[in-house]
């Protein structure tokens, strides 16, 4: 089972695209070293931050209604449009 963790851990930590993890109010719950990257900030700064103040001002009612429908449908989504939407099951 530890060599299993490991393995995921180290997918996840060391992935070429940013993963996020949040909650239903959009906090970062857990980030990949590509998504700090990408943020321009320390992964441990980003933990317990909301995610929408990396969010356009304009986008973040788009970005709440979009997270609304993420934990309401308990599906977790890319994010992508929906012709290239890949979900997976929370």
């Amino acid at each position: 089972m530890g060599a299993m963790l490991e393995k995921y851990t180290d997918l996840f930590e060391f992935a070429p695209v940013s993963y996020f993890t949040l909650d239903r109010e959009g906090t970062i719950c857990s980030v990949n070293l590509t998504g700090a990257s990408l943020l321009g900030t320390e992964r441990s700064r980003l933990n317990g931050r909301r995610f929408e103040h990396f969010v356009e001002a304009s986008d973040r009612s788009a970005f709440a209604t979009f997270l609304e429908n993420v934990f309401a449908s308990r599906w977790c989504s890319t994010g992508r449009p929906p012709a290239a939407a890949a979900a997976t099951w929370c």
